[in-house]
């Protein structure tokens, strides 16, 4: 995310802070992804906030005891400044799932602000 001459841009250093925020949301998700409540995580907005919470209850009971991990994080920059995610995560015992989500600057700071959970 490097762009222009000897050192970072102002633009490469605010994606950097947007891409250190997704990390942490995706680390976050992934880490409570089988919980009956979905807690708070970094950045979140109120939308996101309610999505996962529905996707919460979506949880089929076996996997509730398991300790999903996130495995990969791919994020796009996207036009004006927004970046575009996609997390991987696994359990140990079923395939993998994704989620994708984005993250926007708003009002100086980064908030996710859309996320796609599994169905």
């Amino acid at each position: 995310m490097v762009a222009g001459g000897r050192g970072p841009s102002i633009q490469s250093a605010e994606l950097s802070d947007g891409a250190r925020l997704a990390h942490e949301f995706a680390r976050g998700y992934a880490r409570s992804a089988y919980r009956r409540s979905a807690p708070r995580l970094p950045g979140e907005s109120d939308a996101v906030a309610r999505a996962l919470a529905l996707a919460a209850e979506r949880v089929p009971p076996a996997r509730r005891h398991l300790r999903p991990h996130l495995i990969a994080l791919r994020i796009w920059p996207l036009q004006g400044g927004a970046l575009r995610a996609a997390a991987w995560i696994a359990d140990r015992r079923n395939p993998p799932f994704s989620i994708g989500f984005t993250a926007t600057r708003r009002g100086g700071r980064w908030l996710v602000t859309t996320v796609s959970p599994p169905e």
